[in-house]
């Protein structure tokens, strides 16, 4: 077909998003970040940035029609394209949820990577509540890693601790008496 180069690439995610059974998260983000943009392109509206993109809604749900989608849910998959890659990986695989990586994604990509450095090493994971939380400090200018640490601890700190509980068999009682 002779047709131009947006049109060409609606064309081929289209087709892509339609064939494929099972899909990444972050390959649906980035399908459908490529179809917003090129809608934006064909209907002659100037380019914007993508947070201002994504913004507009009445495009979002013209995409999400086509994919069994909301608006909001299309909306939600290109956020993730601002993941950095390591964050995005972990929703692909499920180690983190989605809205997690959501929330995450309106963190600076310095600040993804502190926070990132900050798990692996400690091997956490981050709750839907610290993540909105981390987001709304991010968008405050408080994000530093003494932050970050105070705010996990405090996280740790309110969680109850469970006594530890210790089950032995009878035939390990038993030796223990004969010692």
């Amino acid at each position: 077909k002779d047709v131009d180069d947006d049109t060409a690439k609606l064309i081929v995610v289209n087709t892509n998003l339609n064939q494929r059974q099972e899909l990444l998260h972050s390959e649906k983000a980035f399908a459908y970040k490529m179809q917003l943009e090129a809608m934006k392109r064909q209907a002659g509206r100037p380019k914007e940035n993508g947070r201002q993109v994504v913004a507009n809604l009445k495009t979002a749900d013209i995409i999400g029609e086509g994919n069994n989608e909301s608006g909001r849910q299309i909306q939600r998959y290109i956020r993730l394209t601002y993941l950095i890659k390591p964050f995005l990986d972990m929703v692909d695989i499920n180690k983190m949820a989605f809205m997690v990586g959501v929330n995450l994604s309106f963190l600076s990509e310095d600040n993804q990577d502190i926070l990132y450095d900050l798990i692996t090493d400690n091997k956490m994971r981050i709750t839907l509540s610290q993540s909105e939380e981390l987001k709304r400090l991010n968008n405050l200018g408080d994000f530093t890693l003494e932050m970050l640490d105070d705010f996990f601890n405090i996280a740790v700190d309110e969680k109850p601790k469970k006594p530890r509980s210790y089950k032995f068999s009878e035939s390990h009682i038993a030796t223990i008496k004969k010692c």
